[in-house]
């Protein structure tokens, strides 16, 4: 019997692209997305409205791949954004949405999935993480910190599940073609450095003996994958959505 694989964040970028490979390799994929007709014309066996900010949400979708297949095998735990910014230009409330979604998400697939995994003594967990779980960059700290609180999870996991067969997996992809950048830009409007343009963000202003963080007016443009800096620059090759056998 083919394995069930049951994927969050499916209307676009690594989740969709997940959702249509391992269909085609012959998974029974249940792909799930907040909209429903997002998912109108992918591959999958089951496709499921899901938001993983809403238990309620959860658990019928959960209910709804067990009653078709009688089991989970591989949760992918995808579903995410970014809102990007100065962390003190950040308000509360969008830092509260970003984690609920990123770390929170996270944890409630987790507790509506690993009970049926426990049963069936086998299973496994994806969580996508990102560099940005090992890596900071200015204007990025919040996302960056519910990455790094994913790495964490991820590991203490492990070690939870090891004992009933789950095994937990790890991936943490760098810059990646999709339309993820997109998304962030329409949220962070006028916080994130638009692409093909200049806006502020900071300025770097050096003292004898040390630097002020004011307003980073240093910033010069974000073009691809590349971003520039006055001070410093950080170069990322553009990537692809890599043929990573993370089931096998």
């Amino acid at each position: 019997m083919s394995q069930v694989v049951l994927i969050t964040g499916c209307s676009t970028g690594i989740g969709r692209n997940l959702a249509q490979r391992l269909a085609q390799a012959g998974y029974n994929v249940a792909a799930s997305a907040r909209n429903l007709d997002a998912l109108d014309d992918l591959p999958a066996a089951l496709k499921l409205s899901l938001d993983v900010t809403q238990p309620d949400s959860i658990n019928q979708a959960v209910e709804r791949a067990m009653q078709q297949f009688g089991r989970i095998d591989v949760l992918v735990n995808n579903a995410g954004y970014a809102v990007r910014g100065a962390v003190e230009e950040i308000s509360e409330e969008q830092a509260q949405g970003i984690f609920d979604a990123n770390v929170l998400g996270v944890m409630r697939m987790v507790r509506a999935v690993v009970p049926h995994m426990r049963r069936q003594k086998a299973g496994r967990i994806i969580n996508l993480s990102s560099i940005a779980g090992k890596l900071v960059t200015p204007g990025n700290g919040v996302y960056s910190s519910t990455k790094f609180a994913v790495e964490a999870l991820s590991d203490a996991l492990r070690w939870e599940l090891a004992p009933f067969g789950i095994q937990v997996v790890l991936v943490e992809p760098g810059p990646i073609r999709t339309h993820f950048g997109e998304t962030v830009d329409k949220l962070s409007k006028e916080l994130y450095i638009l692409r093909g343009g200049s806006n502020t963000l900071y300025e770097l202003r050096r003292g004898e003996n040390f630097v002020w963080p004011l307003r980073f007016t240093s910033v010069l443009a974000l073009h691809g994958a590349n971003w520039k800096f006055q001070h410093m620059q950080f170069s990322f090759p553009t990537m692809y959505f890599p043929d990573v056998r993370i089931l096998d």
